[in-house]
């Protein structure tokens, strides 16, 4: 049975192009990602009223320090996998808060340490799927489209079923490549996964399967009233 959809196709897609960094800020939590409970809450909700502003800076602080700590054990031991994903996320963490206080240079510098410290885990764990995942995420970030790709492609030709590089890929698909059959393809692969353990993932990629063939509807009208 389907389940009820809380908005139209037409909302829908309106909120997502409206918001492009929450979109893919909380695919990379959806992946199991290491990011801060305050940044869900800001993609989460963006225009909530709040009483206080969030301290940013404060929390950039803290994850140079968490950074420099990760560094100094990984001195000791660099093929520390578990390490070096956590050094992923604490750069990617930075990036994003970079990112909220509109410091582009450095989240983009920081989005791309993040890339790179996954490469050095994948060479260690090469069949990692979500280190392959994270690295796409990073990688779009960083403006380096082509690894991006790459990074998905090589998941989901490891694990075919990993509902959430497909979800992910889709995304990149849709807004990175500008491809929307094709990122359409990447959610229908994830509602055919549809199962317990990512029932809430099935049901976003629902949400965009229905916006997006809305979307290619309503071009194809387009297209035809244009032609007569």
């Amino acid at each position: 049975m389907k389940k009820k959809k809380t908005a139209s196709a037409k909302n829908f897609m309106t909120s997502m192009k409206k918001n492009k960094a929450a979109v893919y800020i909380l695919v990379f939590l959806i992946a199991g990602g290491l990011i801060l409970s305050s940044l869900i809450a800001v993609f989460a909700n963006p225009v909530a009223n709040r009483e206080e502003p969030l301290d940013y800076e404060s929390q950039i602080a803290q994850i140079n320090d968490l950074i420099a700590q990760y560094e100094e054990k990984l001195a000791d031991t660099p093929e520390d996998v578990s390490l070096l994903t956590q050094l992923g996320y604490a750069y990617y963490n930075l990036g994003v808060l970079y990112t909220l206080t509109e410091e582009g240079e450095k989240a983009t510098t920081s989005f791309i340490n993040a890339m790179d410290t996954y490469g050095k885990a994948l060479e260690l764990e090469p069949e990692n799927v979500n280190l392959h995942v994270d690295r796409a995420v990073a990688a779009y970030y960083a403006g380096e489209m082509e690894l991006a790709d790459t990074e998905f492609q090589q998941a989901i030709e490891l694990d075919p079923e990993h509902a959430v590089a497909r979800y992910q890929y889709g995304v990149f698909l849709y807004y990175g490549a500008n491809k929307p059959e094709e990122a359409l393809a990447q959610w229908e692969a994830v509602v055919a996964l549809d199962n317990e353990e990512n029932a809430e993932l099935a049901e976003a990629a629902r949400a965009w399967v229905s916006a997006v063939k809305d979307q290619l509807e309503n071009a194809d009208k387009e297209n035809t009233v244009e032609e007569d």
